[in-house]
């Protein structure tokens, strides 16, 4: 999954063998011109190397191979090349739930997505929760057709209906982009507050 270059990131890995392992080394490489953007050499146990942030560049697309040494000072042969992609986190913020509260019963949600580098959208789902957030309602996935752009705003829809009045709910957005990114809006709190009619019917 694409990370952001912004902040530390711990490569993690497997290694399958007899000897025991007591370094590592990381090698990226940048895949639009081959040079060598990180090659370190780091003495631990773990199978992980931490790569400090702003090493790498977001909107930027990298491979990377590692091999690992024994006891013996013996250096394994390199993995394979692994591409990955760096990205800046998304943001999501909704545009109709003001000072926490929603007016109605039944809304039209409209949340809006950014990203820095305009990585384009492939899903989104909503979820609500009640006030202990627990889960109240997992609503279908929705794909290209279900995602709106209007100009540089990308807008995600759901109705959610049959909220309860004076009732405090948490909704929340997940999104995934084409390149595997994950978005999250968090637990967005709100209350349901509206008039509730009295009659059924008035003639």
């Amino acid at each position: 999954e694409p990370f952001d270059a912004t902040k530390d990131y711990i490569v993690k890995f497997n290694y399958t063998g007899q000897t025991q392992i007591v370094k590592n080394q990381v090698l990226i490489e940048d895949v639009s011109n081959s040079a060598v953007v990180y090659n370190k050499e780091l003495s631990t146990f773990l199978f992980q190397q931490k790569i400090d942030k702003n090493i790498l560049s977001n909107g930027k697309t990298y491979r990377v191979k590692i091999r690992v040494g024994d006891i013996d000072n013996n250096w394994s042969d390199y993995s394979s090349f692994y591409i990955f992609y760096t990205l800046s986190e998304p943001t999501i913020a909704f545009k109709n739930i003001l000072n926490e509260q929603i007016l109605s019963q039944n809304v039209l949600l409209e949340a809006l997505y950014s990203q820095k580098e305009n990585e384009e959208l492939q899903s989104y789902q909503y979820l609500l929760y009640d006030s202990n957030k627990t889960l109240v309602n997992t609503y279908p996935t929705k794909y290209n057709s279900d995602i709106l752009k209007q100009g540089n705003e990308t807008i995600l829809k759901q109705e959610i209906t049959n909220l309860k009045n004076d009732t405090i709910y948490y909704i929340r957005v997940i999104t995934k982009s084409l390149k595997g990114q994950t978005g999250d809006s968090g637990y967005v709190r709100f209350k349901a507050i509206y008039v509730a009619s009295k009659l059924n019917s008035l003639l």
